[in-house]
């Protein structure tokens, strides 16, 4: 079987979404009075984001009302962050020209 494809993980491969997952909490953790120190916010690093939020809301005592709530607004500012502000991967050119060369979709 000859291999035609290719499949690419968005995160960590095309784009370093990170530290605007990290700044998306930030923000939605402020309006709740939360403030997460940097290493907090390591300790529960990958963590799926509704994880993420129960975890930390929690921890601070914040109503699982607010959890859903809050997960939505991180994921909805990371897609907008992720649009405006994410910077493509270094040598992601060079990937994409390499599997264009031998025909890959």
């Amino acid at each position: 079987m000859e291999l035609n494809t290719v499949i690419f993980d968005i995160d960590g491969l095309l784009i370093d979404s990170e530290p605007l997952w990290n700044e998306a909490a930030e923000e939605v953790f402020k309006a709740y009075g939360v403030n997460l120190t940097e290493e907090q916010y390591k300790s529960t690093t990958g963590l799926r984001t509704k994880e993420f939020v129960h975890w930390w809301f929690g921890h601070y005592q914040i109503g699982e009302a607010e959890h859903s709530i809050a997960e939505k607004k991180i994921v909805r500012s990371v897609l907008e962050k992720i649009e405006n502000q994410a910077a493509i991967m270094h040598g992601l050119g060079y990937i994409f020209d390499f599997f264009h060369k031998k025909h890959f979709k």
